[in-house]
């Protein structure tokens, strides 16, 4: 990839003309904020990061990646193009989409503190109706599967899901909901497939990517006593407005049946770290489990199932988890959450369609998804072997790229950066691959 042009650009009549970093146009007229590339890993790279120009951001385009005004850790120039691609996307939360209920979105900025350790401080996600592609004229390619000719989504300003990060209970402040077992009692009623008087209680290390159970139990709790207190409590969260249960409806809210916990959901561990090997750390969880404050999970407040299976897609991908490790360090807070760019054409686009597909399989391990497989439309446990999961992740990585507007250079600067540990042109090769099928 080519160097960023020198922010001082020449204007028609001579004089020098700002020019935004990442090789982007702007308004010259616009203030821009200089940022240097970094962290450098020796002296060395330091020395030619600070002698070179800046990259000059327009305001505009600053603020909308944090509410914090926090400069991204950018580790070279052409990863500020990568960048910047990137967060042309909307926010996860659909903050900077238009909406009827824009006054709302300042509600959820403060920290909701309820009863039961529920902290909900997400921002309310548009309703609006997708202006999705359609159907688009499409291809077989070698391997039999059906890719897209269209061309990748252009602005996104409408979508139809949304999700709320909720904290479902604090692991000190509701302590007395668990048997204070360390996860005894759930472990040996899982392992004789029952789980009728108690369940698992999670933390963040009971899954990890693709695992929706590792077996690593923070502690049991009793079915009954849990259940009628987790439904108790939405009853009475249901009419905060900055609450994620005011966004369901009625019905919803008064049938017990409908709680998260009884179903398969998105969850997060909030503890991570940008030299993890993997920053965003989230899978779709079984039900007939709870999950203290170390792994939020996601509520579905619109749309459908095939809409989570997209959203864990792209969550799951190393291009999404590569926006994620230049501005997180020790937590993804919820706003940290909420302010990754996640793409989306619209139910009908056949990429779009093929990373819920991907999503789906990975995720449907076992009988406990047969439900959740059922409506997303793949079947369970078909995924058996290392190698077909790898290159369906490879695939999964390539059609998301081609949802965020990426190219083949971007992807080099993608995986090139990633880690300054792991080498991952392996897996690069494998994606471009499939990339070159997508195109």
């Amino acid at each position: 990839m080519a160097d960023t042009p020198s922010p001082l650009s020449p204007r028609a009549d001579g004089t020098p003309e700002a020019s935004p970093g990442g090789g982007f146009e702007g308004d010259p007229d616009e203030a821009c904020v200089a940022i240097y590339p970094g962290p450098a890993g020796s002296l060395a790279h330091f020395c030619e990061l600070v002698d070179g120009k800046p990259e000059l951001i327009p305001v505009s385009e600053f603020v909308r990646w944090s509410s914090t005004a926090a400069f991204p850790l950018v580790p070279s120039r052409p990863a500020f193009r990568v960048w910047r691609k990137i967060k042309q996307n909307p926010r996860f939360d659909g903050a900077d989409l238009p909406s009827e209920r824009a006054e709302d979105l300042s509600l959820s900025l403060s920290l909701e503190s309820s009863g039961g350790g529920d902290f909900d401080r997400s921002r309310e996600t548009s309703t609006q109706p997708s202006t999705g592609t359609g159907s688009a004229e499409t291809m077989e390619n070698p391997s039999g599967r059906r890719v897209s000719c269209h061309p990748r989504p252009g602005s996104i300003r409408e979508r139809r899901w949304g999700f709320r990060p909720v904290r479902e209970f604090d692991a000190t402040r509701d302590r007395g909901w668990f048997v204070n077992d360390d996860g005894g009692k759930a472990q040996a009623e899982a392992d004789c497939l029952t789980l009728v008087t108690v369940w698992p209680v999670y933390k963040g290390e009971s899954f990890d990517l693709w695992q929706p159970d590792t077996s690593k139990f923070y502690d049991s709790a009793d079915v009954e006593s849990v259940v009628a207190h987790l439904q108790t409590k939405r009853l009475a969260q249901s009419k905060t407005r900055r609450s994620a249960f005011a966004q369901q409806d009625e019905a919803t809210i008064n049938d017990s049946t409908t709680l998260p916990c009884l179903h398969p959901r998105i969850a997060f561990r909030d503890v991570t770290n940008p030299t993890n090997t993997r920053t965003i750390v989230v899978a779709l969880v079984p039900g007939n489990r709870v999950i203290v404050h170390s792994a939020p999970y996601l509520l579905l407040v619109e749309g459908t199932v095939v809409d989570e299976a997209y959203v864990l897609g792209v969550l799951c991908s190393m291009i999404c988890d590569w926006q994620a490790r230049r501005t997180v360090e020790l937590h993804i807070t919820f706003e940290q959450l909420n302010a990754l760019s996640i793409p989306d054409p619209g139910a009908g686009h056949p990429v779009r369609d093929r990373v819920a597909n991907i999503a789906g399989r990975l995720a449907a391990t076992d009988e406990r998804f047969d439900q959740w497989a059922a409506q997303v439309g793949v079947p369970v446990g078909s995924v058996t072997d290392e190698a077909t999961k790898q290159d369906l992740l490879a695939e999964l990585d390539a059609c998301v790229a081609h949802l965020y507007g990426l190219d083949e250079a971007d992807l080099g600067v993608i995986y090139d950066t990633f880690s300054r540990t792991v080498d991952y042109s392996d897996r690069h090769a494998a994606v471009i691959d499939h990339f070159r099928r997508i195109l």
